[in-house]
This record gives C-alpha cells, structure tokens and sequence, in this order.
C-alpha cells in the first residue's frame, strides 16, 4: 500500500484525533460513575480507619502518661535503695556514726577485760589473807592461854611474899589480863567482820570470774560481729559505683524502651499525614483522571507504606512494653532478693539489726560491769579496814606482850634466885617471844593485804569511773543514734515497697497501654480492605506500563510536591523511577522525617524545549522505534 501523500497527512491525523477522543470520552464516561463510588468508599473508609487510629494513639498516650511517670518514680526509689544500703541518708553515714558511739564502750569493756585477771588475782589473794586472820585468832588464843595457868601460879608464889613485892606481881597479872581482854575484844570485833568480808570476797570473785568471762564471750562475739559489719560495710561503700552503674544500666535500658514506645506514638502524627495526602490524591482523581492508573498505583503504594507504618508501631509499643515490665519485674526481685543490689536491703534486716543488737548488748555490759564493781567494791573496802585495824592491834598486842614479860622479868630478879616466880617470869618471855614472832608475821601478811586491797580499790574505782562515764555517753548519744537507724530502717522497708508498688503500677498501665494496642490489627485490616478497593480500581482501569506523557509526569511532579515525608517521597519515587525524577530524590533514612521544604522554595522544573525541526524533512507521525500503543499521549499534545 502506498504511503498517503503530504497533502493528505494533515487531515488523517485530525481524523484519528477525533476517533481518539471520541474513544477517550466513551471510556469516561463508562467508568466515571464506578470510579467515584470506589473513590468515595475508599475515601469514607481511611476517613474512619484516621479518627478510630487518632482515638487509639490519644489514649495510649493518655495511658503511656502514668506510665512514665511510675517509671521515673521506680529508678527515685532505686537511687534512694543504693544510698540507703550504704547507710547514707541526708548526706550522713549513720552506720559509721553509730559505730564511733558504739567505739569507746567497747574500749572500755575491752580495758575491763584486759584488767580482769589482775583483778581476780587480787580478789584470790585477799580472800586467801582473809582466811588466815581467822586462822590466826585461834593461833593467838592457843598461844595466851598459858598466860592463865601463869596467872594463877603467880598469884600462889607471890603470897608468901611480901606486900610491896606482892603487888608488884599481881600488877603483872592484871597486865596480863588487860592483854587477855585486849586480844578478846580486837577479834571479837573483827572476826564477825573478818569472816563476812571473807565470804563476801569470796562469792564476789566467783561472781567476777563467771560475769567477766561471760563479757568476754559476748563482747568478743559482738566485736566480731561489729567488725564484721564494718567489714561489710566498707566492702558494700566501695561496691557503690557498680551499684550505680547498674541503676545506670537499668536507666538507659528503659529510657531507651521509653523512647521507643514515644517515637512509636508519634507515628499517629505521620500515618495522619500520610493518609491526608492519600484523601487529597484521591479527591482530585474524582475531577480528573489524568495519569490514574499512576496516580493510583502511587497512593496504592503510600497505603502499604501506612500499613507497614502501623504494624511496626504496634510492634515496638508491644515489644518495648514487654521489655518494661520484664525489667520493672527484675528490679523489684533483685530489690527484695539481693542478686544484683548487694546487700541492698542489709540496712533493714542486716547492718541496722547488728548495730541495735549492739547498741543493747553494749548497754548491758556496761552497766552489768558496773553494778558488779560497785559491788566488789563494796565488798574489798571492809577488808582494808580490817587489814588497818588489825595491824595496830597486833602491833599493840607485841608491844604489851614484850612488856609484860620484861616486867615480870624484872619483879623475878628483884627476888631471891631460885623461886618460882623466876621460872613463871622465864615462860611469860617465852611466851611473848611467840607472840612476837606470830605477830610480826601477821603483820607482814597484814601490810601484803592493805596493799592488795588498795590496789583493787584503785582498779575498781578506775573501773567505775570510765563505765560512768561511757554510760553517761551511751544515755546521752545512743538514743539519736537508734532513733536514726530505726527511721533507716524503716525507710528502707518504705522504700522496698513501694518499688514493689511502682513495679505492681507498671504492670496496671502497661496491661491498659497493651490493651489499648489491641485495636490497631482492626485498623490494620480497614487501611488493607481501602488499598484492596483501590487495587480492584486499579485493575478495572487497567495498569499503564507505557511511559506516561508529558502532561502526566508534570502532574505526578506537581503531585510529589504535598509530599512532607521522607518515606513519602520515597514510595513515589519508587514508583515513578523508570519515568525519571517526579520529585526531590532522598536517601532511605533510619527515621521518618519532615521534610516540607518552605514557601517558594518549590523546585520548579523549566519547560523542555522544542527541538527544531529542519524544513525539508518532515517530522514524522510516530517516532522511529516507538510503539503504536504509546500514541495516546501523543493525542494529548494536539
């Protein structure tokens, strides 16, 4: 068939224009009605799906809320655990402070401690030279009871004498009587005296041994336990920075899960703007259809992209709420368990306790020791008057004794040699040589107990003084200090609860938040059932694989415009690729972000200029190499 000639080109293109126009309006026209009915149910559709998905992010804010609030209450209460289970409270270290009070008790009861066996000893010795001057009364009563026969013989060998000579004599035996009543009188003062002070010492010693050795037991176990503590303590204090560090750890954790639950939320602000764009595509597509198979493969595309929005904020709302709870779980166990805080709660149950229990077996021991040596006091002070009283009698008793002896010595020889009275003289000084010696004995033994007893006085009147006064210290600072520890305690008991408390509230608002995610499958599958109305649109209008024309690419640039974020733009950049740039390109970023560019600051894309075409050739109908089918858009251009 022979090609038509120039003059006969003009007027065949004007009538396949026509036929195609006329095609254009017929097809229109058939699909305009169905088209505005999908258009508009989808469009009701998203319209609802937007105000049920702004309505479930509102109350899950109203709900996430409380929610973080409980959370920063729970780490509140974590820090104030860690600085309570190193005793610190308002800036004070009351575990040390009840330690110095506690320090000078225990130094005493350690100085009575190491002054005990000195003690007994002195007590042993005192209660052994007690016994021996009751011993040495029936000695000293053995040895004058001579002295009556020797008075009575005196008596009959001096009555052949004469007066002056006899009195002389009988002057002797009145001294000798004075020295019976002397010795009678001394030791029946003394000896009731003597043997009470002697069975006072000795149950006071008993009582020393056995209180002083139940001392040293109890307060050696306290010291170890005290020591322990500090020990403890001082372990626990430098423990503080990995306590820290893991409240740091626990922080961060949940702050980042916080974090992601807040952004997740935010998303209702970016799916709500997504879907505006989706109404406002679709609302022009009802007043023209140009490019609509693009247009709708485009918002087709934005609806996925909605949809994957959606699902992936229910996923991190769930997960991280998840993560929430399990770590609020965790806190609260380790709080009461101690696996990670060390000795966190050891305040309450532990180092608080000790130091109570110290507080009372310290004030017991204390004043136990003093009662005790104010008794042994009370019962060494009568030995050392004895001791006193008895070493002047007994220095009375030698002198009067020697004296009587001499005397009689003397009266002897002033009679004729040979008398009986010479040999009654010779055993009087016999007899008070005796005593002498047995005297100057006692005495030394006299003088050893004066001297004990006023060494235990002086260590039992030392004894008194530093338990006063650590007694005195202990009323006077003891009750601040138990009262703080006491209020240690019971804060920490406070504090334990109410993280359990905090953890239990944690649950209460994730189980709301939680329940709140559950309706976002609903608007999962509202947003799925608009894009399946669309693509059911798309398939009765029919794909256009073809290049769109010229018109249509600046209305799909124009179209890119509304875009405000990144994944927007991208989703139509992903779709108009192979027509070349519609819009602003963007990397794939991490975080979906605003990208609205300001006013006039519009990209605008300059007109294509026409090539020229040279007079002698012809521009032809329909380009070399182009396929028939792409002459639609080749319509729109005449």
């Amino acid at each position: 068939m022979n090609p038509p000639s120039r003059s006969q080109r003009p007027r065949i293109i004007r009538l396949i224009n026509r036929w195609l126009q006329s095609l254009k309006r017929r097809t229109k026209a058939i699909a305009r009605p169905e088209r505005h009915d999908v258009i508009d149910h989808a469009s009701a559709q998203l319209r609802t799906t937007n105000g049920q998905m702004e309505q479930v992010f509102t109350t899950l804010g109203e709900t996430f809320i409380p929610l973080h609030g409980r959370i920063e209450q729970l780490f509140k209460h974590c820090e104030n655990l860690v600085a309570i289970a190193s005793g610190k409270r308002d800036g004070m270290t009351l575990f040390q402070e009840a330690v110095q009070v506690l320090h000078g008790p225990i130094e005493y009861i350690d100085y009575c401690i190491g002054h005990h066996a000195r003690l007994l000893e002195l007590f042993a010795r005192t209660e052994q030279r007690t016994k021996a001057m009751l011993d040495f009364q029936h000695q000293m009563e053995s040895m004058l009871a001579p002295l009556t026969y020797i008075e009575v013989l005196i008596k009959i060998e001096s009555a052949t004498l004469e007066q002056e000579q006899r009195d002389t004599f009988i002057t002797v035996v009145s001294e000798i009587e004075r020295l019976h009543t002397l010795v009678s009188e001394t030791f029946e003062q003394n000896t009731a005296l003597l043997a009470q002070t002697h069975a006072t010492i000795s149950r006071v010693r008993a009582k020393l041994v056995r209180d002083f050795d139940e001392h040293s037991r109890h307060t050696g176990a306290r010291r170890t336990q005290i020591e322990g503590a500090i020990a403890s303590l001082d372990e626990q204090l430098s423990n503080d920075s990995r306590r820290d560090v893991k409240i740091q750890v626990f922080s961060r954790e949940l702050t980042r899960r916080v974090s992601a639950i807040v952004t997740a939320i935010q998303t209702q602000d970016i799916v709500s703007q997504k879907s505006g764009h989706v109404l406002d595509s679709l609302a022009e597509m009802k007043t023209d259809a140009t490019g609509l198979g693009h247009l709708l493969e485009v918002q087709i595309s934005q609806l996925d992209q909605i949809e994957q929005d959606f699902q992936r904020a229910q996923t991190e709302i769930i997960d991280n709420l998840g993560h929430i709870v399990t770590q609020a779980d965790e806190i609260d166990r380790n709080a009461l368990t101690l696996d990670e805080f060390t000795q966190m709660t050891a305040s309450a149950d532990g180092m608080v306790q000790q130091l109570l229990d110290a507080f009372t077996g310290v004030r017991g021991i204390v004043v136990s020791t003093l009662e005790l040596t104010r008794e042994a006091n009370a019962a060494a002070r009568p030995a050392s008057n004895i001791a006193s009283s008895l070493s002047t009698t007994l220095g009375d008793l030698s002198i009067n004794m020697r004296l009587i002896a001499l005397n009689a010595q003397v009266r002897s020889l002033q009679i004729d040699q040979g008398t009986g009275l010479e040999l009654l003289a010779a055993r009087t000084a016999g007899i008070s040589a005796e005593i002498s010696d047995v005297s100057e004995q006692v005495a030394r033994d006299l003088g050893e107990l004066r001297d004990d007893t006023r060494e235990c006085l002086e260590l039992l009147a030392e004894f008194e003084q530093r338990g006063t006064a650590q007694h005195d210290q202990l009323v006077a600072r003891s009750p601040e200090s138990e009262g703080r520890l006491h209020e240690l305690r019971d804060h920490a008991i406070a504090v334990m609860g109410s993280i359990g408390e905090t953890a239990a509230a944690i649950h209460h608002a994730a189980q709301q938040a939680h329940a709140t995610i559950t309706g976002m499958p609903g608007l999962i599958e509202a947003i799925q059932g608009t894009r399946q109305s669309l693509s059911t649109l798309l398939e009765r209008v029919g794909r256009t694989d073809q290049d769109p024309c010229l018109k249509t690419k600046e209305k799909l640039r124009q179209h890119a415009k509304r875009y405000t974020m990144a994944s927007e733009r991208l989703t139509h950049q992903g779709q108009t690729a192979q027509m070349g740039p519609t819009g602003p390109l963007l990397a794939a970023p991490d975080v979906d972000l605003f990208v609205e560019m300001p006013a006039g600051a519009e990209p605008v894309t300059p007109p294509v200029p026409e090539p020229a075409r040279p007079k002698a050739t012809p521009a032809p109908l329909i380009p070399a190499g182009e396929p028939v089918a792409s002459l639609g858009h080749n319509v729109d251009l005449f």
